[in-house]
């Protein structure tokens, strides 16, 4: 049976300065080999929340609100994005960093080369959780908890194993009827210690 590949987006909002709230969204990409016999949305994103919810939260300022987490089959472009369970909210007390500041974790993959570069930014973050430009002892070591679960596989209720990695969408073909796939699968990752910066998160400034 050929591979089955999902996309994955957990989603949450944050109010800005300004008023308002801003969505923070993560997306993560899935495949299962050689591939889902049995395929139910529901307990696909069931184990993912599982897997992520025991260590997202953690690392997540308090200020960050849980919406929902999105499902699609990627093997049409014509299947439905379908709105799932969603993991906790933040936990972590205090005043938050700028929207745009936030934890990287880079994606080691099987295959070198720029189309298998994948990274996840996290945010928001609570000033608590850095010292100057670097996250705290503390953080990296719960990073670490985070980097894990994206770097492993999970298992849905159905016996479906599925393996995280990165989907290059320059070299594949999502929106054909019967789409191409190029990725590598991921196999490790690396926890930055400076805080990193995502610009399109940037708040506008309001007058």
């Amino acid at each position: 049976m050929a591979a089955t590949f999902v996309e994955l987006t957990m989603r949450g909002t944050v109010t800005r300065s300004s008023g308002g709230d801003e969505i923070v969204s993560n997306v993560f990409h899935y495949v299962c080999l050689p591939g889902a016999s049995t395929l139910s949305p529901a307990n696909v994103a069931a184990a993912f929340n599982a897997k992520m919810g025991g260590s997202v939260p953690a690392v997540l300022s308090d200020t960050y609100i849980s919406i929902e987490t999105l499902y699609r089959n990627l093997m049409s472009p014509l299947n439905p994005v379908i709105i799932t369970a969603v993991i906790a909210d933040g936990v972590v007390t205090g005043d938050r960093l700028p929207l745009m500041s936030s934890a990287v974790i880079r994606l080691k993959c099987a295959d070198r080369g720029k189309r298998f570069r994948g990274s996840k930014h996290l945010a928001p973050l609570a000033e608590s959780q850095t010292l100057l430009d670097e996250l705290t002892a503390g953080v990296l070591v719960t990073m670490g908890t985070v980097g894990t679960a994206f770097s492993t596989t999970f298992t849905d209720s159905d016996g479906n194993v599925w393996n995280p990695i990165v989907l290059s969408r320059t070299y594949s073909n999502l929106t054909a009827l019967t789409p191409t796939f190029v990725f590598s699968l991921v196999n490790g990752f690396i926890v930055n210690k400076t805080v990193g910066t995502m610009r399109r998160r940037k708040e506008k400034t309001s007058i």
